[in-house]
């Protein structure tokens, strides 16, 4: 999966960024790396809807650019896991099957992570931007969600109020 994924990035992202990643990854493994960035808000690895957690509140945050905000993970998880748990397609996965949709979702958000914090640092506002579209346009394709419309809460991601706008600082 670690080869595929990097020959994936390869032709999005460009050698630089595979070579990187590839370096990265010889020193840890992606799921040690990742698991040192969400160990704090209580996620493990080898779990489908800990690894959707991460991947959704980081997309959430990149697009509605509210890099300052402090989400509580624990209330989406729990929203991700009873989804799961009520999921006929996701209850006939097989573990491998499993195994690798975790997979993906730590790959993805290792990469998407990488690139936020770097055009955050750098106040890149164009690649902010870019980035916020390409995580608004991956869960309306994929998933069918969008990510404008919701806010974290404590019942996990809810509807947006609809005065309500999202705070945005390059802080």
């Amino acid at each position: 999966m670690q080869r595929e994924f990097l020959s994936r990035i390869r032709w999005s992202a460009g050698a630089e960024v595979r070579d990187n990643l590839a370096e990265a990854f010889a020193e840890r493994s992606p799921s040690e790396i990742w698991q040192e960035l969400v160990a704090p808000d209580g996620l493990t690895t080898n779990n489908v809807a800990d690894a959707l957690t991460a991947y959704w509140v980081l997309n959430w945050v990149a697009a509605n650019g509210a890099y300052s905000v402090e989400v509580d993970s624990r209330p989406v998880q729990q929203q991700l896991r009873q989804a799961f748990a009520n999921d006929p397609t996701f209850l006939r996965l097989s573990d491998q099957q499993r195994q690798e949709m975790a997979e993906g979702y730590v790959l993805n958000f290792l990469v998407e992570h990488a690139a936020l914090n770097t055009a955050l640092a750098q106040k890149d506002l164009e690649t902010l931007y870019a980035l916020a579209m390409a995580a608004v346009a991956r869960f309306r394709n994929q998933m069918n969600v969008n990510l404008l419309d919701l806010a974290p809460g404590p019942n996990g991601f809810e509807g947006r109020p609809q005065d309500d706008q999202s705070a945005s600082s390059l802080d």
